[in-house]
């Protein structure tokens, strides 16, 4: 009996450690995932992640074709 005791505390307790270190891994993915710089587009005002905005000119745009449109508009 005591042996069958012993095999379900050790059954809990590896499941409240496995857990508590997923929870721990998912908590530092989302920090990290939350710095993400963002940049405004200079032709449409859309918000987007500055490693996939265009950059030209110290300007950030969204797309290739807003980039020609705004430098056009000039």
């Amino acid at each position: 009996m005591r042996f069958i005791l012993l095999i379900i505390a050790l059954g809990i307790g590896f499941w409240i450690i496995k857990h508590l270190l997923r929870s721990r891994h998912n908590n530092q993915s989302t920090k990290e995932e939350s710095t993400t710089k963002m940049v405004r587009c200079e032709h449409c005002d859309l918000h987007v992640p500055a490693q996939q905005a265009i950059q030209k000119d110290e300007k950030y745009f969204c797309c290739e074709i807003h980039s020609k449109q705004y430098q056009q508009k000039d």
